[in-house]
């Protein structure tokens, strides 16, 4: 069924609205039906009852059915698509209005017996009860009511201009309601949401949730797939990115977790941040990857153990819920505890590179320290050999740190090892080439025998 402004199709009138039959497979013959509400403007959205048996349309219109009973329709009808219809309007009768004549229909979203209507106007059912509901409104469709709007109210507005939604999108739980158009406030304290919000489908007034992704202009288009919302418009901005015309706006993002590693605290506390999307409830637990029960909730960014943990790696696993009660992907770091053996005072740096390369923030020393923390400190040898390192290199470093000549020097010798431990598959490739070449070394010094005689500088025997 097309919607949209036009006056025929292959040469047969239809205004605004018509229907094909497309029972074959072949889009060659299908075929314009009888089926004719005959609007009398144009038509900018649709949406169909769950039994296939009313067709909600919005748009421009005032009337239709013009050219039998010219039904007065302000910018919103249902029509019958009952067996044998040919596009009758029902009494379904919202009555759409701005006051001055300048209201529209952008768009519809159906869910339940509940519509969601997005456009430009003020009020639903003018000429009755004369609601008051700002560019986007909720309407009961429960059996036998007829234009019944709920208490949802967002009241969508604008600080300067002409206020519209153009778009909705709902979530896979029917709980959260993403609209994109003209805007720049939501809720009656006018709180700033520029040109794309998310509003809770339940309660009555300030429905909008803290997620704010802040476009920098229009949005026209929203599409919901999974947790994934896809925005389309005139914007160049959104999320705190740089970014035009098209964005993905994703799910939920895991929180940023932090903490000291290795430490001889065995207490360690392990703090984390948001990324964005979520309401700053979170979830976390120690060694133990599933949060979905037995978790701990907490509105605060730290965990601390309350009693002293062992010699050993501990992981933290976290998870940020959003304003709809959606958990993000799971994030975790893992702390080392060496108790017994004191680490070194410059935030667990190696001391030796530290002093080679000057800083402990150095890159070098960084992946240094990384295979230190992942592959020695995770088992009893590593940590053995880093107790060992600990307790002979502070006064080998503290020699390096004075003499410009020998952490050149230094900087030198690590090289194979920092790209050894940063690509291990190449330092294999070469310790396999220093192999061969020392076997083919060897095998081209071996004596060399000439006649059954070994080669003494003489040519054959002779003198």
């Amino acid at each position: 069924m097309p919607g949209g402004y036009f006056t025929g199709i292959g040469g047969t009138t239809r205004n605004s609205l018509a229907a094909f039959d497309v029972s074959s497979a072949d889009p060659a013959s299908w075929s314009l039906t009888n089926w004719d509400p005959d609007a009398d403007d144009e038509v900018t959205s649709l949406a169909l009852s769950g039994d296939g048996n009313t067709l909600y349309v919005g748009g421009w219109f005032w009337n239709i059915n013009v050219g039998t009973g010219n039904e007065s329709r302000d910018r919103l009808a249902a029509i019958d698509l009952t067996a044998g219809n040919t596009g009758d309007v029902t009494a379904w009768d919202p009555d759409v209005d701005d006051g001055f004549g300048n209201d529209y229909i952008n768009t519809l979203l159906l869910s339940g017996n509940t519509l969601y209507v997005g456009g430009a106007f003020t009020r639903i059912n003018a000429a009755t009860d004369n609601d008051t509901r700002n560019n986007l409104a909720a309407i009961d469709l429960t059996a036998g009511d007829t234009n019944n709007v709920t208490t949802w109210d967002p009241n969508a507005g604008i600080a300067s201009g002409t206020p519209d939604v153009q778009s909705l999108a709902l979530s896979g739980d029917g709980s959260t309601l993403y609209v994109g158009g003209r805007f720049t406030t939501m809720g009656a304290a006018a709180d700033t949401r520029n040109y794309i919000a998310a509003l809770n489908t339940s309660g009555t007034t300030d429905v909008h949730t803290s997620w704010d992704p802040n476009a920098g202009n229009q949005i026209y288009s929203l599409l919901q797939s999974g947790t994934t919302l896809y925005a389309g418009g005139i914007f160049n901005s959104i999320g705190g990115q740089v970014q035009g015309y098209f964005a993905v706006l994703p799910p939920l993002s895991a929180p940023t977790i932090t903490g000291t590693t290795p430490t001889s605290d065995s207490t360690p506390t392990w703090s984390w941040i948001t990324r964005g999307g979520g309401n700053g409830t979170f979830r976390y637990k120690l060694d133990n990857s599933d949060l979905t029960s037995g978790a701990t909730e907490t509105t605060g960014t730290s965990y601390t153990p309350a009693t002293a943990l062992a010699d050993g790696s501990y992981t933290l696993y976290v998870q940020e819920r959003d304003d709809v009660g959606n958990w993000s992907a799971t994030n975790s770091k893992t702390i080392v505890i060496n108790a017994t053996t004191p680490v070194d005072g410059g935030g667990g740096s190696c001391f030796i590179a530290t002093a080679a390369y000057g800083s402990i923030f150095e890159p070098h020393v960084v992946i240094l320290r990384q295979f230190r923390d992942d592959y020695l400190l995770t088992n009893a040898p590593g940590r053995y050999f880093v107790k060992l390192y600990y307790r002979t290199s502070p006064p080998i470093a503290d020699y390096i740190r004075e003499r410009e000549t020998l952490r050149a020097a230094t900087r030198f010798a690590l090289i194979p090892v920092v790209y050894g431990v940063k690509y291990p598959g190449w330092l294999l490739v070469a310790v396999c080439l220093l192999l061969v070449g020392g076997f083919c070394r060897k095998v081209n010094k071996a004596p060399k025998v000439i006649n059954n005689r070994e080669d003494t500088g003489f040519a054959g025997g002779l003198y």
